[in-house]
């Protein structure tokens, strides 16, 4: 009996010598891993340290009014006096670009308010059954570098349009001098074309002077802007 336990013992003995040999290996393996790896990250850091500046473009860009003034990228439009006739609403944003890339210039519409109505604004083809009457459907143009939308340029509905027009592109180190972003509000008081064509023209003034007209009065003692036209103009560098 004792000879068995013994020969047990003895077994159990070779077993544990055994797993302890095959724990140090693993433990040399893994540290010889770390090391090799180690030495490695170093090799290639060394590699890499003589090429690793990297120059950062300048990047700066100002949004001027045509006071002269620095303003945000967020500009507001309020026409206060919009009748058949007048001379047209003009404002213009210099847009410089002070950096080293070139910048591309977009702009999107925040809110669109004629005589107290917010107007949902859509591209040209969007038409949809469910349109309300203060939809209206924006015309877009890019031509040469320049964009120009048409808002309000349904003849049958409106006698005055809006158009915006900007560079999508305003080139590095530029400081503008013609104005890179132009709105223009136009009510012209004749129109060249057919006599039914001049008739619509007449009725439509008409039509909309009175409820300019009406709105006004509306107001009473507050702002009389009969257009209200909120935007942001958007630059980012150009990606090459």
């Amino acid at each position: 009996m004792n000879k068995l336990r013994n020969l047990r013992r003895k077994e159990e003995t070779k077993i544990t010598i055994k797993n302890v040999k095959v724990s140090v290996r693993r433990l040399w393996l893994v540290m010889l891993t770390f090391i090799f790896a180690t030495f490695a990250w170093m090799a290639y850091m060394r590699y890499l340290q003589p090429n690793a500046l990297i120059h950062v473009a300048a990047w700066k860009i100002e949004f001027i009014d045509d006071t002269g003034q620095e303003i945000s990228n967020s500009v507001d439009i309020n026409v206060e006096n919009l009748y058949p006739g007048m001379d047209d609403y003009n404002k213009t944003i210099y847009i410089n670009n002070l950096g080293e890339k070139d910048s591309d210039i977009d702009y999107n519409i925040t809110e669109l308010n004629l005589l107290g109505n917010v107007y949902n604004i859509k591209n040209e083809g969007e038409e949809e059954e469910s349109d309300s009457e203060y939809t209206i459907y924006k015309k877009t143009v890019v031509e040469n570098g320049i964009k120009k939308v048409t808002l309000f340029n349904n003849v049958s509905k409106y006698p005055f349009e809006i158009y915006i027009e900007n560079n999508t592109l305003v080139e590095a180190e530029t400081q503008d001098k013609e104005g890179n972003f132009k709105i223009t509000v136009n009510w012209p008081y004749e129109i060249t074309g057919t006599e039914s064509q001049i008739k619509q023209k007449d009725e439509l003034d008409t039509l909309w002077g009175y409820n300019i007209s009406k709105y006004y009065k509306s107001l009473q003692n507050e702002d009389k802007y009969a257009l209200k036209i909120s935007l942001d103009i958007n630059a980012k560098q150009k990606m090459e």
